[in-house]
């Protein structure tokens, strides 16, 4: 209170504030690095939940102006670990002589946390994709095989679920607790969310790809959407079927430009909008889109939350993360009995229920996750041989030997 007392809370300090944590800030050089160093007297350090963390004594954090910086710095050996985010850099960009000789090692940390909800999210507040049918037809367009050989290196998994690599996730048909939920809802949803659970339409073969077109064609032409001319045309407004998909990021954009190529077979015209990180995140909140890539985070322990992703009301206000727009009463049911779960089991059924719905409404296109966090280091430096159930804890890293290079 008497280092605050002072203090203005709407300017900026450089200044390292009272702490009562495991480090201390030492050194801030703005825009280039913080420096921490290890607080010896700190009170919880004997405690039996801080057991094997916080083993180094100085970690130095570096600021790069971009990725490609700061990765030639770490095959340099100013840096020690890197956490590496794009699959094809982390097949391709570690062909150096630091790697080749043993000196960095890189490792897949397999991890239990749900993955993130990834993929092409309809806007559901527009036509055409206020229609199930319409959505479901373009679900059938992905090809994931072809995805997953040429953008990403084959290491992930199409995505099937809204909490996927979890126990959270929907699995075979609804058990009678689900269904105890859904079934006051039974005329309002689709029927399949009584059936097996949601999983990616086949791909890998042009048997199967042309099986999921005239799947899709015949959709369209039930939905209203008829080739005329090799175009798609409604019949009752004689409008052209097309859209604009809003991209941020290169990955976006290759998934992106792959599906309109396939939807091009349907008649459907697709135009790609990429923007800035600034520009793209004004759009978001204001929904402002017909089709985003984009996605939404899940934990294993789904709360209130889960009414901000879902709910009627997130839905018409501005800067929630309703991305879809969805708004149905059997999701306004459950996100609000989610929070009040009296055990995990309860949870688990709630939470698989609501995953049937969000995968059967088609509000999005899954696409794809890993289950694993990719990281690279210098020799010496080592983690426990368990990752934690979230996946890789720098904290709980430690030096075993001298790196191979002076950092």
């Amino acid at each position: 209170k008497a280092w605050w007392q002072n203090k203005d809370f709407n300017k900026t300090i450089l200044t390292p504030p009272v702490n009562s944590g495991p480090y201390r800030i030492t050194e801030v050089s703005v825009g280039r690095r913080v420096v921490f160093e290890r607080n010896h007297n700190y009170w919880g350090k004997d405690l039996p939940v801080y057991k094997g963390l916080n083993n180094f004594d100085r970690m130095v954090f570096d600021y790069f102006r971009d990725q490609t910086t700061a990765f030639e710095s770490f095959k340099k050996g100013d840096v020690d670990v890197w956490t590496d985010m794009d699959p094809g850099h982390w097949s391709n960009a570690y062909q150096f002589p630091a790697k080749q000789n043993g000196s960095i090692t890189q490792e897949s940390l397999k991890h239990g946390r749900v993955e993130k909800m990834w993929g092409f999210i309809f806007n559901l507040r527009r036509p055409p994709f206020d229609d199930i049918r319409v959505r479901e037809a373009l679900s059938l367009m992905i090809d994931y095989d072809w995805l997953n050989r040429n953008n990403i290196y084959n290491q992930y998994t199409p995505l099937s679920s809204f909490f996927s690599n979890s126990d959270l996730k929907a699995v075979d048909k609804p058990n009678d607790a689900e269904k105890f939920l859904l079934q006051p809802f039974a005329s309002t949803l689709p029927a399949s969310v009584f059936e097996n659970a949601w999983a990616p339409p086949a791909s890998g073969n042009q048997q199967t790809l042309r099986q999921n077109q005239r799947k899709a064609d015949a959709l369209l032409n039930d939905a209203g959407w008829k080739i005329v001319d090799g175009q798609r045309i409604n019949v009752a407004t004689r409008n052209h079927f097309e859209f604009e998909i809003l991209v941020s990021n290169l990955i976006d954009e290759k998934m992106a430009l792959a599906f309109k190529r396939n939807l091009a077979k349907l008649g459907i015209t697709v135009t790609l909008r990429s923007l800035d990180s600034a520009a793209f995140q004004d759009r978001l909140t204001g929904y402002d889109y017909d089709m985003t890539v984009y996605w939404w985070l899940n934990t294993l322990s789904p709360g209130t939350e889960q009414a901000i992703y879902w709910g009627c009301d997130a839905a018409k206000q501005n800067g929630r993360f309703n991305y879809s727009g969805i708004c149905h009463p059997a999701i306004e049911n459950l996100i609000a009995k989610i929070p009040n779960a009296k055990s995990r089991e309860e949870m688990q059924t709630m939470t698989r229920a609501l995953d049937r719905i969000l995968t059967w409404e088609h509000i999005a296109i899954p696409l794809f996750y890993s289950g694993r966090d990719n990281v690279a280091a210098w020799a010496g430096f080592q983690h426990p041989a368990h990752t934690a159930l979230y996946g890789n804890v720098m904290e709980s890293w430690f030096l075993k030997q001298s790196p191979t290079k002076q950092h």
